[in-house]
């Protein structure tokens, strides 16, 4: 819910999601929506394939194409930060889930 609107977003439409304080910014394909709640409140909503790579950033990680130190892109083409303190993090998540799809 937002603003009293109530919006149906579909979980493996989601690229990312993008945190200003309690604001949410829901990137799919197409469009972004915006909630007001908790990344982790969130988070702990959606299924297991999305992790977080930075403190304003969690990623569906059928959505990536490629993680480096240097960030990650996602399916779209755009680079999302990837913190140092998360990046060993999100990049054995990632190897992991991969490696449970094959």
């Amino acid at each position: 819910r937002y603003r009293g609107e109530v919006i149906n977003i579909i979980t493996g439409n989601i690229i990312y999601i993008e945190s200003d304080r309690r604001v949410l910014y829901i990137h799919e394909n197409g469009r972004t929506v915006t909630v007001v709640m908790k990344m982790e409140e969130l988070l702990g909503q959606l299924p297991p394939r999305y992790v977080r790579c930075h403190q304003s950033y969690a990623i569906n990680m059928d959505k990536i194409r490629n993680i480096s130190i240097t960030g990650v892109e996602v399916c779209t083409g755009e680079l999302l930060p990837v913190s140092r303190g998360r990046y060993k993090e999100a990049k054995d998540y990632f190897l992991k889930y991969m490696g449970h799809k094959l």
